[in-house]
């Protein structure tokens, strides 16, 4: 039982890390993508595209891992 409950906080952390990651990418693409408009009309339009990517992938990883979470918390309750 005690390694069960190591093991479970031990994938609880690596969610937690994984999930305040996603948060930070989300986060400085958008800064970024904020800070993009100064750049040449091609090089701006590529940047703005690219992160908005990252941003938009980052969103869905985290949904997605959130969704996660919580289906791990229903399963052990």
């Amino acid at each position: 039982m005690r390694k069960a409950n190591q093991l479970t906080r031990s994938k609880q952390a690596n969610c937690d890390r994984a999930y305040f990651s996603l948060v930070e990418i989300a986060g400085v693409a958008e800064v970024a993508l904020k800070n993009a408009d100064g750049e040449t009309e091609s090089a701006g339009y590529i940047i703005r595209h690219s992160l908005a990517f990252i941003q938009q992938a980052a969103d869905i990883a985290l949904q997605e891992a959130s969704g996660q979470v919580a289906k791990d918390r229903t399963n052990e309750g």
